[in-house]
């Protein structure tokens, strides 16, 4: 009797699953108004989409750059390609350490690299990661890791998303689809650089002071995230690239993130240092800058050169 009732639930699970990714489809597809929590953003902001696609055949590297858009806006492969480093940035918009853990166990046996510099600018760890979640969704492959992504951010948006999208994969609704490398002001540069047209902070914005939050399932992911390098014996550096100083200086904990990146990076013998370049370099928030959290191509210049000077 027992297992009759398990058999009848079961199946029932199944059917009632199986209608709600049909009803999302269809209110995609024709009710967008009642699809409010579904936001499948294939080829999105960021060429996350291109990105992906270009590791896949680009080979072996000397360094992989992890992170957010301060990464895949911050490290430019072409400059360390002129000293003489091949290097790819697998980041992604707003990317936190529960989706850096993802890209990397899915891609570093793929790319190979002698060194991993992880950007750890706090505000991915105190973000709740679903912004991140979506974008990961939509441009790669929907696998057991993303289901348990999603149970760690418990978030209707991310569950609605991810299995709209799997429905998509599994009809291969998308294997057509081609990103367009230039789009607007940026411009996807092989080995995952977004290129941003020259342009300049207006810095007229004045900050509240503030502190950072860590949450603690972030911090989690980062801390797996570096005992899986060590096991891959792969050297990591941790790496805060520059924002305008009004909004470094608004934080007041600057200090306490710091010593918990060089705690974190002491206990581990294959991490090689922690660098906040908001303290190594003084940069001009108008001319360095197109707007408070990312470097113009000059800034990156800079930037990339001292990265290369000093840690590389």
């Amino acid at each position: 009797m027992h297992l009759h009732f398990t058999k009848k639930i079961s199946f029932f699970l199944l059917f009632a699953g199986l209608f709600y990714v049909i009803f999302l489809a269809v209110c995609v597809k024709f009710f967008p108004s009642f699809a409010k929590n579904v936001n499948y953003r294939i080829g999105s902001y960021g060429h996350m989409y291109s990105r992906i696609q270009d590791l896949k055949s680009y080979g072996k590297v000397d360094v992989l750059f992890l992170g957010s858009s301060h990464a895949y806006r911050g490290f430019d492969p072409r400059i360390f390609k002129s000293n003489g480093i091949r290097s790819f940035t697998l980041g992604s918009s707003s990317q936190t350490p529960i989706q850096t853990e993802i890209l990397a166990r899915r891609y570093v046996d793929i790319l190979q690299p002698k060194l991993v510099i992880f950007e750890v600018f706090p505000d991915v760890f105190e973000a709740d990661g679903v912004e991140s979640s979506l974008d990961l969704i939509a441009n790669d492959t929907i696998g057991w890791d993303t289901f348990k992504m999603a149970l760690t951010l418990k978030h209707l948006k991310t569950f609605n998303t991810l299995l709209y999208g799997l429905f998509r994969q599994i009809f291969l609704l998308d294997s057509n689809f081609v990103e367009e490398k230039k789009r607007g002001e940026d411009e996807y540069i092989s080995g995952g650089f977004v290129e941003k047209s020259m342009s300049y902070f207006d810095n007229s914005e004045t900050f509240k002071e503030k502190k950072w939050e860590f949450r603690s399932y972030q911090k989690e992911a980062f801390e797996r995230s570096l005992f899986y390098f060590k096991g891959k014996d792969i050297d990591v550096v941790l790496v805060t690239a520059p924002v305008t100083k009004e909004l470094y200086r608004s934080y007041t904990n600057n200090e306490e993130i710091d010593s918990y990146f060089e705690n974190i990076c002491a206990k581990n013998s294959l991490c090689k240092g922690y660098y906040n370049f908001n303290e190594i370099l003084d940069l001009d928030s108008h001319l360095n800058f197109y707007d408070k959290h990312h470097l113009n191509q000059r800034g990156v210049e800079i930037f990339n050169k001292s990265l290369i000077d000093n840690v590389i």
